[in-house]
């Protein structure tokens, strides 16, 4: 038996599960699923096998003793901080988009320790270039209240969701990574052919997911000129089946420019107040409305109970962001 050259002397070679690169992907989230994945060891790909690190011989699979290079071991957060400044009740968690890390900050003694927490994050990811502490969302366009932490002092990068590229200012429009899953989700409710009206774009996540897999035509509206902007960008950044139309403006105001049923789905991902442009999405849709709300379980099955809802994230103690899908009929 070959010792891994990576290992201390006594240490047994790693286990390796053996693939077809076409299958990798598909493999590797299924051994996720099931915590399979001996996270000590990196994926090697060697022609056309790769190599996945198991913790344990897997039915079904050919599996091999054979070395692989370590993952470096990186501090995580809190443990950085306690170590440079004692312990105490430090973050935890913090959001990457793109290159830049965001972290909740709402605590001022917190911000005096900003060059630490910069650092401990950016020694951790060593993606992240930038960083900043949010104190909150303000005005009309849910835009981030933030204070530059450390490193380029810059709010704009280029953020991926599903293979698709977006280019975002974290500063100016709403961006909310914790939803890449749920902007494939609803893309996936959307039928070839069909027609679409997003009244609260943003910067195109859900119209660029649909149209990237589907001939639709989208008129996706937003009333930030900001988010508009990147979306026009975010256009040319991916390759597109179906149209995306951007509109800028007052989705009630615009919405009043289009005759009854004239869109087949409606998406109104504006979860505090969507629900008060409801009649005017049941006099434009045709099928479907894609509807998000705030509240607990208990509020959202007392006001939409009759219909599909599933919830998206978590939102507050007890309350969640939830996705109601009404029909049209």
């Amino acid at each position: 038996m070959n010792r891994n050259k990576h290992l201390p002397l006594g240490l047994p070679v790693p286990l390796a599960a053996v693939v077809p690169k076409e299958k990798a992907q598909e493999m590797l989230n299924m051994l996720k699923k099931k915590k399979l994945i001996d996270t000590r060891y990196k994926v090697v790909r060697e022609g056309d096998l790769v190599y996945i690190p198991v913790k344990e011989v897997v039915d079904d699979l050919k599996v091999v003793e054979r070395e692989l290079p370590p993952r470096e071991v990186r501090e995580d957060l809190r443990t950085c901080l306690e170590r440079r400044l004692g312990r105490g009740d430090w973050p935890r968690s913090f959001s990457i988009i793109g290159d830049i890390a965001i972290i909740s900050i709402n605590d001022e003694i917190l911000l005096k320790y900003a060059d630490h927490i910069a650092e401990c994050i950016m020694k951790s990811q060593k993606n992240v270039k930038s960083v900043w502490g949010k104190l909150g969302t303000e005005g009309p366009h849910r835009t981030a209240k933030l204070v530059h932490l450390g490193g380029e002092r810059r709010s704009e990068t280029l953020y991926k969701e599903h293979g698709l590229l977006f280019k975002v200012d974290v500063a100016r429009v709403y961006v909310n990574p914790s939803l890449a899953n749920e902007h494939s989700s609803v893309a996936s409710l959307i039928r070839e052919g069909e027609e679409v009206l997003d009244m609260f774009a943003g910067v195109g996540f859900f119209a660029i997911h649909i149209a990237s897999r589907k001939r639709t035509k989208v008129v996706a509206v937003d009333i930030n000129p900001n988010a508009v902007r990147l979306m026009i960008d975010n256009l040319t950044l991916n390759k597109l089946k179906g149209e995306v139309i951007p509109v800028l403006g007052d989705a009630g105001e615009v919405a009043k420019f289009f005759k009854d049923k004239s869109f087949d789905v409606i998406i109104m991902n504006l979860p505090h107040s969507a629900v008060k442009f409801l009649d005017e999405a049941r006099r434009l849709a045709r099928r479907m409305i894609v509807l998000y709300a705030v509240g607990t379980e208990e509020e959202i099955k007392e006001k939409f109970g009759k219909y599909k809802y599933t919830k998206v994230i978590d939102y507050a103690p007890y309350k969640g962001i939830w996705r109601i899908e009404i029909p049209s009929k």
